[in-house]
């Protein structure tokens, strides 16, 4: 069940996804989450299935964990018009840990980030010595490489671009305050501590 770093790019069809990443990404799904607009017209969105893994979506997931120095989060955000056709979205590889999720939600909420939709499936990554990915596979207990932690937030339609841009500037600095504070140092941003805060409350 291994998929080299190019062969995960050349997915052309759903039907050439192997089964365990379409299941990865359907079985860590959650969401969705209103904005205030939304809330007060009592109004939710439509459905409650995770969205479709397709091989555009991959594929962005992929370039932005092609390469990923040891220790540094990668993020990229995808407007509604993307000509991948699976915006908005915003995409997150990093490495997995306490607290991570907890990280980018509330971060949303803090900006007013409505989503409709997350996925954050954990995959055993293996990268050579510069960060550069080399394969993909399933999380396991026994595996020598890297668990990492592959976010997919699919937006609300009405995502506000300005808000969307804020938390692709401000997301890899609270992932390494986490980091951090999951290392025993001390923390530097305030929204972390809110992070904190919200997983203790």
């Amino acid at each position: 069940m291994t998929v080299d770093a190019l062969d995960w790019a050349k997915f052309t069809d759903s039907h050439d996804i192997p089964e365990w990443i379409s299941k990865a990404y359907a079985d860590s799904y959650q969401g969705p989450h209103m904005d205030e607009a939304e809330a007060d017209s009592g109004s939710a969105p439509e459905s409650l299935t995770a969205p479709a893994v397709t091989p555009a979506l991959l594929s962005a997931h992929y370039r932005l964990g092609s390469h990923r120095p040891p220790g540094e989060s990668r993020v990229a955000v995808y407007p509604h018009d993307d000509p991948g056709g699976f915006g908005p979205a915003l995409q997150v590889v990093t490495d997995d840990g306490a607290m991570l999720m907890d990280s980018v939600t509330v971060l949303l909420h803090r900006l007013g980030v409505a989503y409709a939709a997350i996925m954050n499936p954990v995959f055993e990554v293996h990268r050579d010595g510069a960060g550069q990915l080399l394969r993909v596979e399933p999380k396991t207990s026994r595996g020598d490489g890297i668990d990492e932690t592959w976010v997919h937030v699919q937006l609300s339609p009405s995502v506000d671009r300005n808000a969307l841009q804020e938390a692709e500037r401000l997301l890899p600095g609270v992932l390494a305050d986490v980091r951090r504070y999951a290392a025993g140092r001390p923390q530097s941003d305030d929204l972390t501590l809110v992070c904190f805060s919200r997983r203790s409350g």
